[in-house]
């Protein structure tokens, strides 16, 4: 438990990080504690454009107007933008020496664990 609250709060740094040194605001990543069954929460982070989506794809299904779509699915829609995305983040990430120890200590807790990283 420990662990995971340690690696959590390392990956809220590195979100933090990445959203200062970033200047595009449709790449800003937001985080949001939810639950799908009422008792266990989770963390959800998704960039500013893919938020948009989603808002758009839940507004148009309680008016009827398209199916209800996982964010999953939209990530699939969207797979252009994420990819430049990654390399924004990568770009940031090869000049900020404090976002690559991030990296490394969310991987070493990660590798510790047993837990894979999340898409």
């Amino acid at each position: 438990y420990l662990l995971q609250t340690k690696g959590s709060q390392l990956e809220r740094e590195l979100i933090d990080r990445f959203n200062k040194d970033n200047s595009r605001e449709t790449f800003k990543i937001t985080c949001e504690k939810g639950t799908s069954n009422g008792s266990y929460f989770s963390t959800h982070c998704h960039p500013a454009f893919l938020i948009k989506a989603i808002e758009r794809n839940r507004r148009a299904w309680r008016q009827g107007d398209e199916a209800f779509k996982q964010p999953a699915q939209l990530y699939e829609v969207f797979a252009e933008d994420l990819e430049e995305l990654d390399l924004v983040y990568r770009t940031i990430a090869l000049n900020s020496a404090e976002l690559q120890q991030l990296e490394r200590e969310i991987l070493a807790i990660r590798n510790t664990s047993g837990d894979k990283p999340s898409n």
